[in-house]
């Protein structure tokens, strides 16, 4: 009886560990982008990017997040399964808003579009709100 009894904590503690509540580290990332001048971005691809920082514990996971803006300029940001969020650590943060799906013409000033380049950064952080909103210039001509 003891054994049995020993058996199904042993087992129901394995389960709980499998489902677990993410991945070790895993953070929800939200947020909202919008234009200098209050709009929002809208182009047939509109999307942001978390791009691991070296030396930091986000780049020691080698893994980036990122996240489609939404009509209201909101993300929720993914890095292996819908929306589980972005590894605790640093990033640069770049975007990926181009006016149609075929040609190459981006939304947004050139300097937000790498990683190398963009002057915006973000701390995920362990149980922190890890909301982050985000204002970036037009592309001249856009």
């Amino acid at each position: 009886m003891i054994a049995r009894w020993l058996f199904s904590i042993l087992l129901l503690g394995f389960v709980l560990a499998l489902v677990g509540c993410g991945s070790p580290g895993m953070q929800q990332v939200t947020g909202k982008v919008t234009f200098e001048d209050g709009s929002i971005p809208k182009g047939e691809i509109a999307v942001i990017r978390f791009e691991p920082i070296e030396g930091t514990q986000a780049a020691g996971q080698s893994k980036g997040a990122s996240g489609d803006l939404q009509p209201d300029g909101t993300y929720r940001l993914t890095t292996i399964e819908k929306g589980d969020g972005a590894y605790v650590g640093e990033y640069k943060v770049c975007f990926s808003i181009l006016k149609s799906y075929v040609g190459r013409e981006s939304l947004v000033e050139q300097k937000f579009t790498s990683a190398s380049t963009t002057p915006l950064t973000a701390k995920v952080t362990a149980g922190g709100p890890n909301k982050f909103d985000f204002t970036v210039s037009k592309a001249p001509g856009a």
